[in-house]
C-alpha cells in the first residue's frame, strides 16, 4: 500500500482514508500507512487527505480529519448533547494535533468547522418529521472532499454540505440525492424562515 501510494501521489487530486477497525494496526491502516500519508500530504501541497476513523484520529498528521461527536468526545458525548464550547475545545486541540482544519458531524445539528481562526458551525435547515442519518457520515466526507479538492472553502463546503443532508436525511428507506438547483432552492428558503443556529449565543 505504501508503495502504491508513493506511486500515485503526483497524479491524486484527493485521497480519503476510511478507517473503521477499532484496534490499532489490525487493519491496513497501521502506524506506517499513517506516517506515509502524513509525508505524502507535506511533500505535495496539491493532495488533500481526509482521514475519518474510529479510534485513531490523533495519529493522523497533515490531514484534515472528520469525526463526529462520538469520535471526538469518546464516552461523555451524550452528557454533552446540545452543547457546543466543549466540542469546540476538543475539536480545536485535534486540529493542532493533525496539522490542518477539521469538520465534526453534529448529526441532525450540522457541522462544526476548526480551521486554526474562528470556529464555524454550521446547521442543517428546514428539518421536519422523521430522519435517518445512518450513512450520512460517507455521504458527508464525501461531499467535503469534492468540494474542497473543487476549491471551496472550509466554511463553504460545511454550508453547501449541510443544505445536502437537510434533504437527504429525510429521504427514508432510499439513497438520498439533491440535486443543484434543490441545494439553492433550500438555501433560499432557510433565509427566508430566517434559521437559526441552535448553538447561536
Amino acid at each position: 500500500m505504501i508503495a502504491e501510494l508513493r506511486r500515485q501521489a503526483d497524479d491524486l487530486d484527493a485521497l480519503i482514508i476510511a478507517e473503521q477497525v477499532i484496534e490499532r494496526h489490525q487493519g491496513v491502516v497501521t502506524d506506517a500507512v499513517r506516517d506515509e500519508l502524513g509525508r505524502q500530504a507535506k511533500a505535495h501541497s496539491h493532495l488533500l487527505i481526509l482521514a475519518d476513523s474510529r479510534s485513531h484520529l490523533k495519529l493522523f498528521h497533515n490531514a484534515i480529519v472528520k469525526p463526529n461527536r462520538r469520535e471526538l468526545l469518546g464516552p461523555n458525548h451524550s452528557m454533552l448533547e446540545g452543547v457546543l464550547a466543549p466540542v469546540t475545545a476538543a475539536a480545536e486541540e485535534l486540529a493542532r494535533t493533525t496539522s490542518r482544519p477539521r469538520s465534526t458531524t453534529l448529526g441532525s445539528h450540522g457541522i462544526l468547522v476548526v480551521d486554526g481562526v474562528n470556529p464555524l458551525h454550521s446547521p442543517v435547515v428546514c428539518i421536519t418529521g422523521t430522519i435517518h442519518i445512518v450513512g450520512e457520515g460517507g455521504r458527508t466526507t464525501a461531499r467535503i472532499v469534492a468540494r474542497l479538492a473543487a476549491g471551496g472553502t472550509a466554511d463553504h463546503t460545511a454550508t453547501v454540505g449541510c443544505l445536502v443532508t437537510s434533504m437527504t436525511i429525510q429521504q427514508l428507506e432510499v439513497t438520498g440525492t439533491a440535486t443543484p438547483a434543490q441545494v439553492l432552492a433550500l438555501l433560499v428558503e432557510g433565509a427566508r424562515r430566517r434559521v437559526l443556529d441552535p448553538f447561536a449565543t
